[in-house]
């Protein structure tokens, strides 16, 4: 859903509009104590139908730009509700005209969806797990695999540039190819290792060129320890090698989020 710049309602109009969080179940209204995007005034709440919640808070502003300050607040609310509740995420400035528009247009019409999802990922928490190849091993291990860029490398290596121009393109061809052999093969024995523990796995392109692994995985919360000592393990023994993040528990954008349209 495509909102334009923030802009405040016209003075002494009333604020209609809902800005929008996730999806929860829930039989009661509900109130959060995280501050709503837009200000700590806008209380974060729920709008209930039939079992289903909306979590919301009233918006001054027909959008919200892309800040920190507006996504960490955003943020803070899947946070805390994630603690008690699974969530189906909502993206980011979802803005809807009013309550009964979220009741009328988005719970009400895919309630039977909406419980599907989240009883898919009831119990389940989403991590996400980068792994690097640290530079200077990563392109020694490449030389040292692959005999012809050695070769090439050699030839060119000391001589000037204009001299080796279209050599040190083929050189630049070749690590290019190698490195994404490499990435395939060892991406996937990493993964062997993790994806025992996950429901469901998303491989995402990875974002630098060092970047070996770029994963997010839905796990049981029950299984949270247990993959997290198996990856810590991984990291020891890689760690001459690689460095590994992992980030999580995140609300589940990867596999389930509401857009709004």
């Amino acid at each position: 859903m495509q909102l334009k710049r923030a802009e405040p309602m016209p003075e002494g109009e009333p604020i209609a509009r809902t800005y929008l969080y996730c999806i929860i179940e829930a039989d009661t209204p509900l109130t959060f104590a995280a501050p709503g995007v837009g200000g700590a005034e806008h209380v974060v709440h729920t709008i209930n139908h039939r079992g289903l919640a909306a979590v919301v808070s009233a918006s001054p502003a027909i959008g919200y730009e892309s800040t920190k300050r507006n996504m960490t607040a955003h943020m803070k609310v899947l946070e805390e509700v994630m603690r008690s509740h699974a969530i189906l995420p909502v993206r980011f400035n979802s803005i809807s005209p009013n309550a009964d528009a979220v009741r009328d247009q988005v719970l009400a019409p895919g309630a039977d969806t909406l419980k599907a999802r989240l009883a898919r990922i009831d119990g389940h928490v989403e991590m996400g797990v980068k792994a690097l190849w640290r530079e200077d091993v990563l392109y020694e291990e490449i030389v040292a695999a692959h005999g012809d860029i050695r070769r090439l490398r050699d030839r060119v290596e000391g001589r000037p540039p204009e001299a080796t121009y279209r050599e040190r393109l083929r050189l630049g061809e070749m690590v290019e190819q190698a490195l994404i052999g490499k990435r395939a093969k060892e991406s996937e024995a990493m993964l062997a290792l993790l994806r025992p523990y996950a429901k469901d796995v998303v491989v995402r392109n990875p974002i630098i060129e060092r970047m070996a692994l770029n994963v997010a995985l839905l796990l049981k919360a029950s299984d949270q320890a247990h993959f997290e000592e198996r990856l810590g393990a991984l990291d020891a023994d890689e760690s001459a090698r690689m460095t590994f993040k992992c980030v999580g528990p995140v609300p589940p954008y990867n596999f389930v989020e509401i857009a709004l349209s």
